[in-house]
């Protein structure tokens, strides 16, 4: 009986270990994430390290006050020359530049950039959004690189620091970010357009950027998806709701 019970099992495993098939790839954006972020948190731990070493007890030390106080431009290129010199920082160039391209090159990141009409920096934050929903565990590699374990959602300030945008790039209330519901900061905040106010996303959002175009539930029966390549893409599916952003915000990402 034993002997059977073991073929029966040995049977089915085999089984499953065929149909499993290979897992879905990372998307894109979330590699670039990834790969960011371990290039990020090399360069904050020589920070760090250099911070307690002169801390003598002190709970903020004089390096990290000195560090912080430092001229902005000199602190930038101090980062960029550490990315150059270090081994494991400088084994990451070339993955980013790839994932970088593939983000750029993503069929529907690219969709959702035109249709909604997102520069770089909204897409930059967007996909942080998405990312937690995607793996929840970087809610604890935010919270680690913000030195802050209370805050564990995207900020500007962190996409900033990831991303390395230009001095006075900004995402605030008059983002399309905002304006399409697509992402916004929580509502639970004191300034909730402050570099340091906590992200969500749309959850549909999240799941059309994680797995394609599909229909948010929530709208039930109030619209249908209509590709562009349908014979009726043409037609004027709703006239009634024109003018209605949750209607458009459907057709916009179903690519009409």
């Amino acid at each position: 009986m034993n002997s059977l019970r073991e073929s029966r099992f040995g049977e089915a495993l085999d089984l499953l270990t065929t149909t499993a098939g290979e897992p879905a790839p990372e998307p894109a954006f979330l590699t670039r994430i990834r790969l960011r972020a371990r290039r990020l948190v090399l360069w904050l731990r020589t920070q760090w390290a250099s911070d307690a070493a002169g801390a003598n007890g002190l709970a903020i030390s004089h390096g990290e006050v000195d560090r912080i106080l430092a001229d902005a431009d000199e602190s930038a290129r101090a980062e960029l020359t550490f990315y150059e010199n270090d081994p494991a920082a400088h084994d990451l160039i070339a993955p980013i530049l790839a994932a970088d391209l593939a983000t750029a090159g993503d069929d529907q990141i690219g969709r959702t950039r035109r249709e909604f009409a997102l520069g770089d920096a909204e897409v930059d934050l967007l996909t942080l959004t998405v990312a937690i929903e995607a793996d929840p565990s970087f809610r604890r590699v935010f919270g680690y690189i913000h030195d802050d374990a209370t805050m564990a959602l995207p900020t500007p300030w962190l996409a900033r620091q990831l991303f390395q945008w230009p001095a006075g790039t900004q995402v605030g209330p008059n983002s399309n970010l905002v304006r399409w519901r697509m992402a916004r900061p929580s509502d639970a905040q004191a300034s909730l357009w402050s570099v340091t106010a906590s992200w969500t996303v749309d959850p549909h959002v999240a799941s059309c950027l994680m797995h394609g175009i599909s229909l948010d539930p929530r709208l039930a029966g109030a619209v249908r998806l209509v590709f562009a390549s349908t014979p009726e893409a043409n037609d004027c599916l709703y006239p009634a709701g024109a003018g209605n952003d949750d209607v458009l915000c459907a057709c916009a990402l179903a690519g009409r």
